[in-house]
């Protein structure tokens, strides 16, 4: 399974939210969780849409265009973190970090 987790925070507009997908090699089915991240004086929000996919190859490019949309907007990788573990825990904003494409390049060609 792969699992790659992004977040994304913008104090000034109040926007805290996250971005998961979830992939079984062979099952071709992305599972993708988002919503708003708890705290920042709102509750968290969840939620769950499955993407079906015709091979891993399609699930892969599938992934990749995801993370370059996302990017554009602003997120960043946190990992393979579960956000539906942590979703009732207050989170703090993130620091500004640079995407690691190298590591999620590799857990993608992995798939």
């Amino acid at each position: 399974m792969t699992t790659i987790r992004l977040e994304c925070h913008d104090d000034e507009e109040n926007k805290h939210k996250y971005y998961e997908m979830s992939y079984y090699d062979g099952s071709y089915v992305v599972e993708i969780r988002y919503g708003r991240l708890p705290g920042y004086g709102r509750r968290g929000t969840v939620i769950n849409r499955k993407r079906s996919v015709g091979s891993d190859d399609w699930a892969r490019r599938f992934i990749e265009q995801k993370l370059k949309e996302k990017y554009r907007k602003g997120y960043t990788d946190i990992g393979s973190d579960n956000v539906g573990e942590h979703i009732d825990e207050e989170s703090n904003p993130l620091e500004s970090e640079p995407v690691q494409w190298a590591g999620i390049m590799t857990r993608i060609a992995h798939m």
